[in-house]
């Protein structure tokens, strides 16, 4: 989870060779403006649609002795 938020902020972080000096706002900020894009998109469907509470007894389908079939016979 470390490793995830060290790439997240070294790909947003704004850099020259990407944004020479006098770009555009939007082309400095696109990569953190994007994922703040797609970060907020998730947390709003989280929090509307709460899909954690549509299957409140899909871990009770399978009882926890059963053994998961083998991923190739």
């Amino acid at each position: 989870m470390l490793w995830t938020g060290f790439e997240l902020v070294n790909i947003c972080w704004p850099r020259t060779i990407l944004a020479p000096a006098g770009a555009p706002w939007c082309q400095i900020w696109a990569a953190p403006l994007g994922v703040g894009t797609v970060t907020l998109a998730g947390l709003a469907y989280l929090l509307t649609r709460r899909p954690d509470r549509r299957m409140p007894d899909a871990h009770q389908d399978r009882s926890l002795t059963d053994e998961l079939a083998p991923a190739v016979l």
